[in-house]
């Protein structure tokens, strides 16, 4: 769906896609899938040698066919995202392991968590990235009936590198 919604938003504006391709890697959302731990390092190399392939490919000018985008499958899938993550916010659950660190306040690309006596407080403008949930140290938070599931980021990518990334 990424394609389809940049393709129709890059159209409104006069821009066309000359070329497009997909990566599939490990996924963040607690509410769409999980990846398991011992497949994660196949399907990152899996994708890097994809992002290589997509590399030479826009290096040599190589162009896709057009691709075709449709706004109601766009309309659709925001629909369905919007209930199945309406209200997010509401559905955290923090543990007695919180710390306070605030590390979950510093990855909200929202700005959406505060520190409230030490505890995050979350606000309504939740944009279901989840990072919250990933980046804790502690475990801490949950996500529903997320407890237990496992939490993911890339390796390479490190907390002071995000967190200096969002700043940008």
């Amino acid at each position: 769906m990424a394609l389809s919604i940049a393709d129709q938003l890059l159209r409104e504006k006069g821009v066309r896609l000359q070329y497009t391709n997909a990566v599939s890697t490990v996924g963040m959302c607690l509410m769409e899938y999980e990846v398991r731990a011992e497949d994660r390092g196949v399907r990152l190399k899996k994708a890097d040698v994809q992002i290589r392939k997509i590399a030479a490919d826009i290096a040599r000018g190589v162009q896709t066919k057009s691709f075709c985008s449709s706004r109601l499958l766009a309309r659709g899938h925001e629909k369905l995202f919007d209930m199945v993550f309406k209200n997010t916010y509401k559905k955290f659950v923090l543990e007695d392991s919180c710390v306070g660190c605030g590390k979950c306040v510093k990855v909200c690309p929202a700005g959406n968590i505060a520190l409230a006596g030490k505890k995050p407080a979350w606000g309504v403008h939740c944009m279901s990235c989840h990072a919250c949930v990933h980046w804790c140290p502690k475990n801490a938070v949950t996500l529903g009936k997320s407890k237990g599931w496992l939490t993911y980021h890339h390796p390479e990518i490190s907390f002071t590198k995000l967190v200096g990334m969002k700043d940008k």
